[in-house]
């Protein structure tokens, strides 16, 4: 059997199906890299199943390579509090209520209502934004219709409280603070027109793991709410490349194809063209998950299309090949994401960059196609296109515009493989190498509060990956720590994550963010580091100071 071995530089994983004994399928699983030093951390998706065109689910890499499942990101890492009444996040630093709100509110009560909270001791509790309440969410999920089968929610239960909506367990939605400002959705523009649609905010249905838009009055009954305290999450901070094809996000550590070159694809031939795309000397190219794709939307905008224009081309399309689209201009695209929708799992999701069309599916509706979604809506289309608007994804409210063929734009790793001849060395090693992950450890206690272990966990013949935990060994709680390492070879450190870095080799010191520095007596917190080698390597000098 073959190591899967990626570059020195990895901050994304894939998890690849290797032929293993005869009549048997392995999975091969790379190094967690667990956070990054990204200021905007997009926390993975937890999708942990790979699907065919029908929905059933397979071996992943076994077929329709490429998917949200293959690829091992951020993982998300959460501590709920002992009384279990606040979630903090250690990828983001954000803090989250343990509880939803038992009650729905209109979208000025959620803001009202997170205003007033002082769970946990906080007074500072806001409604989150979009991006902050996407982060939380977990694609494991999936709604079910047989009542012999339970549901599970796109959330972890096992750090959040949930409970499913008594009289409509399908529309368990919670609001966001970020408003819907491009136009009314559910109808018409026009505010005196009979069929008048309504301004509205946007939401994520954590029962079936869908964004859309609310009416900001009532969607019937209101909505739920989670609040959240911390920074402002979710700021992108792009740069676009001398020749113009490739745009950086310095604050994900994702780079993006800059145009979407005008094409449509079918859902595994999206896979496809992303899984053997060359630009600029970059072969690693892959599908974007749902949570990658919506990290470049520009919510907030009063016009289509949702994402910056002064550094991503997209494509108008004058022309969706279906009828009584309500102002029948044309519109911008949706794009295709790895991310299969767990209630569907014969669709693949997609975020709207342009509107998000529906039409009412009762005998009120007029049958016209509305902005019922709102841009930035991230919801589903059919693997196979010939099963596009056939009926079968229509709910008991509305049905869905379908496409089959969506816009693709793939994404990469700013830490990964920077050359095609890395990739030949890499592939090379690959045939070569057998399927072994070398684990070695140092532990230096220098302070009787507390004591630091370095821990390789991954390695390749350039570099490795560590994690380095902090243990606090006191009797109360410790604020800030700060670990030395002193390296006696040619080894530097290029990448650390859930720590701040400075120095040059061979000496470096890393100390805590304002998140991750109190550490309560007898716990511990884990940073990464990734460094580059020349073959053998000795393990560093390890030393620790806690206050």
């Amino acid at each position: 059997m073959s190591k899967n071995i990626m570059s020195p530089l990895i901050s994304s994983m894939r998890l690849l199906a290797l032929a293993g004994a005869v009549g048997s399928t392995s999975v091969v699983v790379a190094a967690d890299t667990t956070a990054t030093t990204s200021d905007y951390v997009v926390v993975d998706t937890m999708q942990s199943s790979c699907f065919d065109l029908d929905g059933e689910e397979i071996t992943c890499g076994s077929e329709y390579v490429g998917q949200d499942a293959e690829y091992e990101t951020v993982q998300a890492d959460y501590t709920t509090s002992s009384d279990l009444t606040v979630v903090t996040d250690n990828n983001t630093g954000l803090m989250w209520q343990y509880d939803q709100a038992d009650d729905q509110y209109d979208f000025d009560e959620a803001i009202a209502y997170c205003e007033s909270q002082t769970t946990g001791g906080y007074d500072d509790w806001r409604l989150p934004s979009i991006k902050e309440l996407y982060s939380i969410s977990d694609f494991d999920g999936a709604m079910s219709t047989d009542p012999d089968v339970d549901s599970v929610p796109y959330i972890d239960e096992d750090y959040f409280g949930f409970d499913y909506d008594s009289a409509q367990p399908f529309a368990t939605q919670f609001w966001s603070s970020t408003e819907y400002l491009i136009n009314m959705v559910a109808g018409s523009n026009d505010a005196s027109d009979s069929e008048a649609g309504y301004w509205a905010a946007l939401g994520f249905n954590f029962a079936d793991g869908h964004i859309k838009s609310y009416s900001e009055d009532s969607s019937p009954s209101g909505l739920y709410v989670r609040c959240v305290r911390g920074d402002d999450y979710g700021e992108n901070d792009f740069s676009v490349n001398d020749n113009g094809t490739i745009v950086t996000d310095n604050a994900t550590d994702l780079m993006w194809q800059q145009s979407d070159g005008g094409e449509t694809y079918s859902w595994p031939d999206a896979l496809d063209y992303c899984e053997n795309l060359e630009l600029e000397g970059y072969t690693e190219w892959r599908l974007p998950n749902n949570k990658e794709l919506q990290s470049i939307v520009k919510y907030g905008t009063t016009e289509v299309p949702a994402i910056d224009t002064d550094y991503f081309e997209i494509t108008f399309d004058k022309d969706y090949d279906i009828d009584n689209i309500y102002g029948d201009g044309g519109d911008y695209g949706w794009f295709w994401s790895s991310t299969t929708i767990g209630d569907f799992p014969m669709n693949g999701s997609y975020i709207a960059f342009g509107r998000a069309y529906s039409y009412a599916n009762s005998d009120t509706g007029d049958g016209i196609y509305y902005d019922y979604h709102g841009a930035g809506a991230q919801r589903s289309d059919p693997k196979y296109p010939e099963d596009a608007n056939d009926g079968t994804g229509c709910s008991d409210f509305a049905c869905d515009e379908e496409r089959g063929y969506n816009y693709v734009r793939c994404v990469h790793d700013v830490a990964s493989d920077d050359t095609a001849s890395e990739q030949e060395e890499s592939s090379e090693q690959e045939e070569s190498t057998e399927s072994t992950v070398t684990t070695e450890t140092t532990e230096t206690a220098t302070d009787a509060s507390c004591s630091v272990d370095y821990d390789v966990t991954s390695e390749w013949n350039s570099g490795y990956v560590a994690t380095v935990t902090v243990t606090n060994n006191s009797d109360s709680a410790i604020s800030s720590w700060e670990v030395n390492l002193e390296y006696s070879d040619s080894t530097e450190v290029n990448n650390v994550w859930n720590a701040l870095l400075s120095g040059t080799a061979p000496s470096y010191l890393a100390t805590n963010y304002s998140w991750n520095g109190e550490v309560s007596s007898g716990g511990s917190v884990s940073w990464g580091v990734q460094a580059t080698t020349s073959g053998d390597y000795e393990l560093p000098s390890v030393s620790v100071s806690c206050e």
